[in-house]
C-alpha cells in the first residue's frame, strides 16, 4: 500500500505538467477526474487520517469531478487550487513525520464516503440520489436491482414487428428538433438505418438530445416497436433507451457497453424524477462503483462461515448481482435465486440475528425489578370458572411463563399458535399472576376494534373475581379521564388498549406485565418509551402468524419462543395452504365450497385505498 505522501506526489505530477505547458497541457490531460478519484479513494479506503487531511483529499475529488466539461480558464483555476491543496497536504504529512505521533491505524472507510465523490455523480446528482436513500458508496452498492432485462440479443430492423421490445444496432442518418403546434412540446426526431431497413425515433421533452446525436453516429437502442401512423412500412420507437457506440459498430463497440448488449439491471426510485435518475444514470454510476471498488469491498461475514456455507465472496457477489454475466439465468435473477442473491440474503439474516442476539443478551443482563407471587389464587379461581380445561400445550406454555417470572431477569417471550388455540387464555393467566402480586398488566392490541373485543371478553370473565379492567383507546372525554385516573391510582388491574397505552399522559401506578397482541411487535422503541416512564415490565408477545418455528426464531430472534401446537377439544385443526398468483381461481373455488357448507371466509387485503 502506497503512503499518503507517495499518492500526493503522484497526483501532483500531471498537475505540474499542465501548469508548465499552459493551454496545451490543460487540454492534454484526459480522465483527470477518474485518476484523482481513484487515488484518493484508495488511500481513504485503507487508512484513517486527521479530519482536515480527509477534508482536503475529498476536496481534491470535488475539484476534478467535472473537469472534462470545463473550459480552459476554469481548468486553469482548478489546477491552481488543487496545487495549493496538495502543497498544504504535503506540509501536513512532513510535519507529522517529524512529530511523535505513531502510524495511523488501518480502517475500512471506503464505503462511508459520500456518493457525490464518485466519478460521474457530483453534488446535483447526489441530491437526487439522496431522495432515494443513497448517501454513500455503501448505500449504492446495497441498492440492488429490482428486476433485470435481457438485452443481449441484437435484432435487425427488418425482423422487427409492432408490439415487440427489442435491441437494435443502428446508424443515425438525420436528427432534428421540432416543437408541436398545440402543446408546444419539444420533440427530438431521428431517422436510423441498418442494412435491413429504417427505424424512426422520437424523444419527448429531451431537447438536449438534438445536440447529443449526429449523422453517421452508431447507437444501440432498446424500446417498444410501434407502427407509425398505423402503417407497417415505417416502424418507430418512442423514448427508447440508447447507448452510443464510441468506436463504431464495426470497431467492436459492443464489448464495454453498460446499457445494451447484456443482461441489464433495472433500478427504480420513489418519485418520478428519482426514477429517471435511477435508470441509465444510476446504472452508469453503479458500473463505476463495481469496476473500481468491488474488489476492495470489506466482507462482513467471517471467512470460515462464508466457506462453510459455500457463499460467494462479497466483491464477486456485488459484480454478479449488479452486472450479471451474459449467460446468467434471467428467471433466476428476477426471482432472486442466484448465488449472488443468496449471498446477500444470508448476510442480511446473519447481521439481523447478530443484532437480535445482542438485544436478547442485553435484556437478559437486566436485573428484575419486580417480584411476583406465583402462589396467588387468582389464576386458579379464573381457570375454575371456565367451562373447559386447558390443553397440554397451554399448560406447557404456562410453565414457561412461570419459569420466566421466577427468574432474576425480565421475561421476553413470544407465544405462537393458530387462531383459536387459546393464546389469550394463557396471557390472561399471566396477567392475573401480575394483578395477584400487586402489579398492573397492560394488553396492547393493534386496532381499537380488537382492543374493545378483548375488553368485553375479559371484563365479563374477570369482574366476578374482583379484577378491574379498563379500556383506553384514542379520543377524549370523561370516560378516558376516568380510565387514566384508574390507571394512575392502581385501581385498574388490567389495562386494555392500543398504542395509546404508551403515549404521553398515561401513567401507570405499578406496571408489571405488558402483553402485546397480533402484529404489534414490541421492539426497542416501545421498551425505551416505557423505560423513560420508569417502567421495566415483563413482556409477552402473541402471534397467530403461521410461520415455521425456525423462521419465527429468525423474525423474533430477540424473544424466547413458546408454541401452542394443539387445539382445544372440538375445534378443527387449522390447515394453512399457500396459493401462487396463477392459482387464484382455485383459491376462490375453495372459498365457495366452504360457504356452500355454511361456513364463513374472510379476505385480507394488503392495502386499503
Amino acid at each position: 500500500m502506497d503512503s499518503l505522501k507517495e499518492i500526493i506526489v503522484r497526483i501532483a505530477r500531471p498537475l505540474e505538467y499542465a501548469n508548465r505547458s499552459g493551454t496545451h497541457g490543460l487540454s492534454a490531460l484526459k480522465d483527470l477526474g477518474r485518476f484523482v478519484s481513484q487515488q484518493v479513494l484508495t488511500v481513504l479506503g485503507h487508512s484513517v487520517h486527521p479530519p482536515r487531511v480527509e477534508a482536503d483529499l475529498l476536496h481534491l475529488v470535488h475539484l476534478f469531478s467535472d473537469y472534462e466539461t470545463l473550459g480552459p480558464d476554469l481548468r486553469g483555476r482548478r489546477i491552481a487550487e488543487a496545487r495549493a491543496v496538495l502543497d498544504r497536504l504535503l506540509r501536513t504529512v512532513e510535519e507529522a513525520a517529524t512529530s511523535s505521533c505513531g502510524p495511523v491505524k488501518p480502517a475500512h472507510r471506503l464505503w462511508e464516503l459520500p456518493i457525490q465523490y464518485v466519478r460521474g455523480v457530483g453534488p446535483k446528482k447526489a441530491e437526487v440520489l439522496a431522495r432515494a436513500g443513497i448517501h454513500t458508496i455503501e448505500d449504492a452498492v446495497w441498492s440492488l436491482p429490482w428486476r433485470y432485462e435481457d438485452r443481449t440479443q441484437v435484432r435487425s430492423i427488418g425482423s422487427l414487428l409492432p408490439g415487440q421490445e427489442a435491441v437494435v444496432a443502428v446508424e443515425i442518418r438525420s436528427v432534428k428538433l421540432t416543437v408541436t403546434a398545440r402543446q408546444r412540446r419539444k420533440l427530438v426526431e431521428a431517422t436510423a438505418l441498418d442494412e435491413t431497413g429504417r427505424l424512426d425515433l422520437v424523444w419527448f421533452n429531451q431537447a438536449y438530445l438534438a445536440e447529443t446525436f449526429r449523422a453517421g453516429q452508431h447507437l444501440m437502442l432498446f424500446g417498444l416497436v410501434k407502427a407509425r401512423s398505423g402503417r407497417w412500412t415505417h416502424l418507430q420507437m418512442e423514448n427508447p433507451a440508447f447507448e452510443i457506440l464510441e468506436g463504431g459498430e464495426e470497431a467492436g463497440g459492443h464489448r464495454d457497453l453498460v446499457h445494451m448488449g447484456r443482461i441489464v439491471p433495472i433500478y427504480h426510485g420513489r418519485e418520478t424524477k428519482t426514477r429517471m435518475m435511477l435508470g441509465d444514470r444510476i446504472r452508469a454510476i453503479m458500473k463505476v462503483l463495481v469496476d473500481h471498488y468491488a474488489d476492495g469491498a470489506v466482507d462482513a461475514l467471517p471467512a470460515e462461515i462464508a466457506r462453510g456455507r459455500r457463499l460467494m465472496a462479497f466483491g464477486e457477489a456485488i459484480k454478479a448481482v449488479h452486472f450479471p454475466a451474459a449467460d446468467a439465468n434471467l428467471d433466476d435473477l428476477n426471482r432472486g435465486r442466484t448465488m449472488a442473491h443468496r449471498r446477500f440474503a444470508f448476510e442480511d439474516f446473519f447481521l439481523l440475528e447478530l443484532a437480535l442476539g445482542q438485544k436478547r443478551e442485553s435484556v437478559k443482563r437486566e436485573a428484575r425489578s419486580l417480584a411476583y407471587n406465583l402462589e396467588t389464587p387468582l389464576p386458579r379461581r379464573f381457570l375454575a370458572s371456565l367451562p373447559f380445561r386447558l390443553t397440554e400445550a397451554q399448560l406447557r406454555v404456562l410453565q414457561d411463563i412461570h419459569r420466566d417470572l421466577a427468574s432474576p431477569h425480565p421475561m421476553n417471550r413470544l407465544i405462537q399458535g393458530d387462531v383459536g388455540c387459546g393464546k389469550t387464555v394463557v396471557a390472561t393467566v399471566a396477567m392475573l399472576v401480575a394483578v395477584g402480586s400487586g402489579l398492573q398488566a397492560a394488553l396492547m392490541a393493534p386496532t381499537e376494534i380488537l382492543a374493545e373485543q378483548h375488553y368485553l371478553n375479559l371484563h365479563g370473565l374477570l369482574e366476578p373475581l374482583g379484577v378491574t379492567c379498563v379500556l383506553l383507546v384514542g379520543g377524549r372525554g370523561k370516560k378516558r379521564e376516568a380510565a387514566l385516573a384508574a390507571i394512575a391510582d392502581g385501581s385498574a388491574g388490567i389495562v386494555i388498549g392500543t398504542h395509546a397505552l404508551i403515549q404521553q399522559g398515561v401513567r401507570f401506578h405499578k406496571l408489571g406485565l405488558a402483553v402485546i397482541d397480533e402484529q404489534h411487535k414490541f421492539g426497542v422503541l416501545q421498551r425505551a418509551i416505557l423505560k423513560e416512564k420508569g417502567y421495566a415490565p415483563d413482556v409477552l408477545v402473541m402471534t397467530a402468524t403461521p410461520i415455521p418455528r425456525t423462521l419465527a426464531l429468525t423474525v423474533y430472534g430477540d424473544l424466547d419462543l413458546s408454541v401452542i401446537d394443539a387445539m382445544p377439544p372440538g375445534r378443527t385443526p387449522i390447515r394453512t395452504l399457500l396459493f401462487a398468483e396463477g392459482q387464484r381461481s382455485r383459491a376462490y373455488r375453495l372459498i365457495e365450497d366452504e360457504l356452500a357448507q355454511g361456513r364463513q371466509a374472510y379476505v385480507v387485503f394488503p392495502l386499503v385505498a
